[in-house]
């Protein structure tokens, strides 16, 4: 069946901000007087900030939920924004170029905040790119779980195997095969992830084009 949607992650996949967010959740983990094993801090990259705090609150437990967490990290780090635009993966932009100019469909299913989504996509200059946007916080479920992936392909009117997913942690690659889907992996050897059920797994955004034709 020829493929008609690419649905891309964005963390790890459209921009680098992997090592920045677990830098930053180090920081600030610090500041608080926190100590979390790495192991449990490298757990945490790929995940979403329910699943952050899930492990954090282990240690932490001044707070005792998440949105209160994150609404004092974000205070912390209120005069350091992040500037997205500086961690666009190379590659990125022209495959989304050519995707659009040979007729794909393209989406984003992101585990990030809607807000951290509208600025990602605003700062790398890419929104246009975007038929739908998804963010993770309108589901009860997270990824592993293939409920952002259904939603998406619902939403395009597609099946599922009419769709490409394009992924780097093992939770969004899990979520992606659970729903049946085609799935790439960004190759990545920092984390632990294991990207072992990905279909394919690349180094390039170059080799993209290759893999779908």
């Amino acid at each position: 069946m020829s493929f008609k949607a690419v649905i891309f992650d964005m963390d790890g996949v459209l921009i680098d901000s992997e090592p920045m967010q677990l830098s930053r959740q180090k920081e600030y983990l610090n500041f608080l007087g926190v100590s979390i094993p790495e192991i449990e801090l490298l757990n945490m990259v790929g995940g979403n900030k329910k699943m952050y705090f899930k492990i954090i609150s282990k240690y932490y437990l001044k707070e005792d939920n998440y949105k209160e967490y994150y609404k004092k990290y974000n205070q912390y780090y209120r005069n350091r924004p992040i500037d997205y635009s500086l961690l666009l993966n190379d590659g990125v932009v022209d495959l989304l170029e050519w995707l659009t100019n040979n007729n794909f469909r393209l989406a984003l299913a992101s585990s990030g905040a809607p807000d951290k989504i509208q600025n990602v996509l605003t700062q790398c200059n890419i929104k246009k790119y975007f038929e739908l946007v998804v963010s993770g916080d309108m589901f009860e479920q997270s990824k592993q779980h293939p409920e952002i992936y259904n939603t998406v392909a619902n939403k395009l009117r597609l099946k599922n195997s009419e769709c490409i997913a394009i992924e780097d942690s093992y939770y969004g690659i899990e979520a992606a095969k659970r729903a049946k889907m085609y799935t790439l992996a960004k190759k990545e050897e920092r984390f632990l992830f294991n990207q072992g059920s990905a279909d394919i797994i690349f180094d390039s955004f170059n080799e993209v084009k290759q893999i779908i034709i």
